[in-house]
């Protein structure tokens, strides 16, 4: 969804993709963690996952990310974070690539 953070989209994902138990019943709940950011915040990551038309480097709390707004300049390309990734950043422009990781 647009405007999600990654805190928010991971506490939110319902595990489908990976398994949504752990081995011994218990349910999986999932977090963003940062750290994980530099395998996500490529090229072919964000293609594999959103129908980009490029990409490029960018700084915004927000990225890596999909630009969906139409009126936005950048509609239409993924962006990679130049700098620090964070979990916290959202904007009403993109969707986010998330490193969601079970939580421990």
């Amino acid at each position: 969804t647009t405007d999600s953070d990654c805190d928010r989209v991971c506490s939110s994902y319902d595990g489908q993709t990976p398994p949504s138990k752990m081995k011994d019943g218990s349910e999986i709940t999932w977090k963003c963690e940062a750290e994980q950011f530099q395998y996500i915040n490529t090229c072919s990551s964000l293609k594999k996952n959103f129908e980009c038309t490029t990409c490029d480097q960018n700084f915004g709390q927000d990225l890596p990310n999909y630009v969906v707004n139409k009126k936005d300049n950048n509609y239409g390309k993924c962006l990679m974070m130049k700098g620090e990734m964070t979990c916290s950043g959202s904007h009403k422009n993109t969707k986010r690539l998330c490193p969601c990781v079970p939580s421990s």
